[in-house]
């Protein structure tokens, strides 16, 4: 088993299989906490996750996920990311991804989740967490706030954060001081590599296309979400 540090997140009792639950309560206390938070329901290779304190590993369709994971795409590498409340990801090539945070009460339908991205792409598709509060994806430049909905998240280091609105309840980006909210799918807002972000706007179809392009999930099916 891969040694962990302790990790910052945290999974509640009721989302998690018995399965899950036993091995825990069996393992050492260095391992006790390392339990899962999703699964990598489709991989293109090239694709690869790195807990805290642990090795990197080649990300396969039914790899679990864990505390502070950090996911990489290389060039021709993607991922598909199903997490225990339901939400999706979509991870582009050419991405670097950690999992900040992850906190699930699967009884009242509640958390919390927050992801950090340094470069690359990724499609977010909500579950129960963000019907209810705001899931976050921090860059470089910006902030995106996405709640119960789809949006793409788009970020080039030295160059701009763009986040486009699909569906859903609302998006905000926040960067430089300043904050934009978007509640009409088909809008976008753009951060510059230095500057607060942009008033929305409507994304132009050639843009849309080439970030969708780029954050399209893998085409083959595996293992949904853990029971």
């Amino acid at each position: 088993m891969r040694s962990r540090t302790k990790p910052r997140l945290t999974v509640t009792v009721a989302a998690l299989p018995c399965a899950v639950l036993l091995c825990a309560a069996l393992a050492s206390p260095a391992t006790a906490y390392a339990v899962d938070i999703g699964v990598a329901s489709a991989v293109v290779p090239d694709a690869h996750g790195q807990p805290a304190g642990g090795a990197q590993e080649e990300l396969k369709a039914g790899s679990r996920l864990h505390s502070d994971e950090r996911i990489t795409c290389g060039p021709t590498g993607r991922a598909q990311l199903v997490f225990a409340d339901g939400t999706a990801l979509s991870v582009g090539a050419g991405s670097d991804l950690v999992i900040d945070r992850y906190v699930y009460d699967a009884e009242r339908g509640t958390g919390e989740m927050a992801t950090s991205m340094s470069k690359g792409v990724l499609r977010f598709v909500g579950g129960r967490i963000s019907k209810k509060r705001d899931v976050t994806v921090t860059t470089p430049v910006g902030t995106v706030g996405i709640r119960g909905g789809i949006a793409v998240v788009s970020y080039s280091p030295g160059g701009e954060l763009m986040a486009v609105f699909l569906y859903g309840d609302a998006m905000t980006v926040r960067a430089g001081g300043a904050s934009q909210t978007v509640r009409r799918p088909g809008l976008a807002i753009r951060v510059p590599a230095r500057g607060p972000a942009g008033a929305p706007r409507r994304v132009a179809p050639g843009d849309l296309r080439r970030v969708m392009g780029r954050s399209e999930g893998p085409p083959r099916a595996g293992p949904g979400p853990p029971p």
